[in-house]
């Protein structure tokens, strides 16, 4: 499409009453639509040698197409404020205030090679440039297909498998973002069968990372602290309606190997109050020393058209230098409504939740809903046990999401969080109080 003829066109339109009621496209959106229109096409020709063009992110070709690029982008940014009694503030005298920041600001790479092999390149920039995925797998071969290797997620989940731009809350609950192994390096197996109706995972995983407070330790890649067995069963006792009414239930275990041979600690459990606002943890245990760990989790899920729930149960045993070995658990459940009538989309090849699709997508000319969806969540974490006091934590949430199109997102949560039963700080019981909410747009 020719912009100047555009252009011209809109110069020329008859304004008499016979023609006003013919529909008129603003000048600006005459170029943008043009604009698009050539981007989707792209560019292509015997002197590139490449096809270039835009769908969902810049795409880059071999004019055999036996080499393909992907690029797309995220930018996640938050703001919010925090409250905190007198017994919280002065156990952490800078969890009050307000602020505003880039959660996310990721590069995202997909690369196909001939159609037998794929890798994936995640970085995020708002984090020092910090590498969330990079892994690679074949495709199109039986049963080595179902491997992947580099640096991802282990699985162990439902709430921590799901990517950040697509989870119904901000950030995850106490339990998952304490207990989940995170991103390690490893290799993994997935697989699916009766018609997708299960799925099991497992993996091995070195266990890399320091227990600093710059960013997020289970993220990092420097000193293994040992390693991981990790593995995840998932079914579908229930699932009618292409997903729209379903039951998932899964279990995850997961038994950690501590380096003992090392002078620094190898364990730590702890969480933020679901907020990035502050890099305080109002529960945590300390620095711990051990020869390992066992983690069990269960995972519930139902869908029933508009409104579903959500719920996952964590326990951990660990194996620490001490005369009785102490155990951690913790929970979270909630549930959401979609006013406009969708439902959260399940990937039965995964066994996780995926992107959602506003039914009338919001247009600032034509008009449009969006998708609107009302949420809460309650979870609590237990991190007292023989000997061992980092806390009890209890947070209740609520939350309502905007989803303009399915590339875009408005986010706004508030979060109780009442404290208490910790030694170092010393809090018997305190509260605090954060509003917050996200701008989320994808590229």
């Amino acid at each position: 499409m020719d912009i100047s003829t555009l252009v011209e066109a809109d110069a020329t339109t008859d304004t008499s009453p016979e023609s006003s009621r013919e529909e008129v496209y603003p000048w600006w959106e005459q170029y943008y639509a043009a604009w698009l229109e050539m981007a989707e096409k792209g560019i292509e020709g015997p002197r590139i040698g490449y096809h270039i063009f835009w769908s969902d992110g810049l795409h880059l070709n071999s004019r055999e197409k036996n080499f393909r690029l992907l690029f797309n982008a995220a930018i996640i940014a938050d703001g919010g404020t925090i409250e905190a009694d007198d017994v919280l503030d002065r156990a952490f005298p800078d969890l009050e205030g307000s602020d505003a920041y880039l959660r996310r600001l990721d590069l995202n790479l997909l690369m196909n090679l001939y159609d037998s092999f794929e890798a994936r390149l995640v970085i995020d920039f708002a984090n020092v440039q910090e590498i969330k995925d990079n892994w690679f797998r074949f495709i199109n071969r039986p049963i080595l297909e179902k491997f992947k290797f580099g640096h991802f997620k282990e699985p162990f989940s439902l709430e921590e498998l799901n990517s950040i731009r697509r989870r119904t809350f901000m950030e995850p609950s106490l339990p998952t973002r304490a207990f989940t192994p995170g991103r390690n390096i490893g290799v993994s197996y997935l697989d699916a069968a009766a018609d997708d109706r299960k799925t099991w995972s497992f993996g091995a995983f070195l266990k890399t990372g320091s227990f600093s407070d710059f960013g997020e330790a289970k993220d990092k890649i420097s000193e293994a602290l040992g390693f991981d067995l990790t593995g995840r069963f998932t079914m579908l006792p229930w699932y009618e309606d292409f997903g729209r009414r379903l039951f998932h239930v899964g279990f995850g275990y997961s038994h950690f190997f501590g380096d003992d041979s090392k002078s620094e600690p190898n364990m730590r459990f702890r969480s933020r109050p679901e907020t990035r606002l502050t890099d305080d943890r109002l529960v945590d245990t300390g620095d711990l020393f051990g020869k390992g760990a066992n983690s069990f989790n269960v995972e519930l899920a139902s869908i029933l058209g508009p409104l579903s729930f959500q719920g996952e149960f964590f326990s951990t045993f660990t194996d620490i230098d001490k005369a009785s070995d102490p155990h951690f658990w913790g929970f979270y459940a909630y549930g959401s409504y979609f006013l406009t009538g969708e439902n959260r989309n399940y990937n039965v090849t995964n066994g996780v939740f995926g992107e959602l699709r506003p039914n009338d997508s919001f247009h600032l000319r034509k008009g449009g809903k969006g998708a609107w969806e009302l949420a809460s969540r309650l979870s609590f974490m237990d991190l007292n046990d023989e000997g061992i006091r980092g806390g009890k934590e209890l947070n209740v949430t609520v939350g309502i999401n905007w989803y303009p199109t399915r590339k875009s997102r408005f986010t706004v949560n508030y979060i109780h969080a009442l404290v208490k039963n910790r030694l170092n700080p010393l809090i018997t019981k305190g509260n605090a109080n954060i509003i917050q909410a996200r701008i989320q747009l994808i590229f």
